[in-house]
């Protein structure tokens, strides 16, 4: 017989539509739907590979989500169509720069707390503070398509260079110059360990912090990869086409060699 906490919850979770990003908060996953309009949240994340449904959260009055970031409960969700970064706590839906932002694009969380933010029409890497929602210029980067947080260090993927790495503010460098993906999609850090994924060629493609290529994941359910979020030894990736998204450890983790590693 099922409890009745069961019944709850298979009556609560529902499916999302266009799963474009995720982040891990603690023992839950949230998942921004960009054609719904929503998040959702898996709690507890399981042990699933593949992950079709969560509970949806009462965050109401988004337009166009793209990104999701969160820290210690409190999520942050860009949306390009309000043109900011909106905070929810559980509680309160707070836009944190009353709509001063262009097009945010992609998100991650600071070791400070504070939230990083590619622009994609100032073409800039932001830094946003959780709280006041003050703004400021961390660097230039053509197009940021993804943003991520690794021990202090900031890594943006752009539509130049493929990947730059910011340490401090006279410190940024180009840890690959080139563009060997053929649409680069997001990028995750964990521990030195570098993920990109493709969203034409069906991979995450994998880096070291020289920027030295590994290798690739490749997977039958890997069709379409977006938005990455690394932790502890996962590596989840929204996929939208395919409404699911993927928790990949262990074996899975391996990269394979391909004819464009280093």
């Amino acid at each position: 017989m099922f409890s009745l906490s069961l019944v709850l919850l298979a009556l609560s979770a529902e499916g999302w539509q266009y799963p474009i990003d995720v982040a891990v908060d603690g023992d839950r996953l949230v998942v921004v739907d960009l054609l719904g309009r929503s998040v959702y949240e898996v709690l507890p994340i399981g042990e699933e590979r593949v992950i079709t449904e969560g509970t949806r959260l009462p965050i109401e009055g988004l337009v166009a989500t793209r990104a999701i970031a969160a820290n210690e409960g409190v999520l942050y969700i860009a949306d390009s169509g309000l043109r900011d970064v909106v905070r929810f706590d559980g509680t309160e839906t707070k836009p944190l720069t009353e709509g001063q932002l262009g097009i945010p694009a992609t998100l991650a969380i600071d070791d400070d707390g504070s939230i990083i933010v590619g622009e994609l029409e100032s073409h800039s890497v932001l830094r946003i503070h959780p709280e006041t929602g003050f703004a400021s210029a961390v660097f230039t980067n053509r197009g940021p398509r993804g943003v991520a947080t690794d021990e202090t260090v900031i890594y943006s993927l752009g539509a130049g260079h493929l990947l730059s790495r910011y340490i401090d503010a006279e410190t940024m460098m180009v840890v690959v110059e080139e563009q060997p993906l053929k649409f680069a999609g997001d990028v995750a850090g964990d521990r030195g360990q570098l993920y990109l994924s493709d969203s034409y060629d069906d991979l995450i493609a994998v880096y070291n912090r020289q920027g030295e290529r590994q290798g690739s994941l490749r997977l039958p359910e890997l069709r379409y990869p977006v938005g990455l979020a690394a932790a502890e030894d996962v590596l989840f990736v929204a996929c939208p086409k395919e409404r699911h998204v993927l928790q990949l450890r262990g074996d899975d983790l391996k990269a394979t060699a391909d004819d464009s590693t280093d």
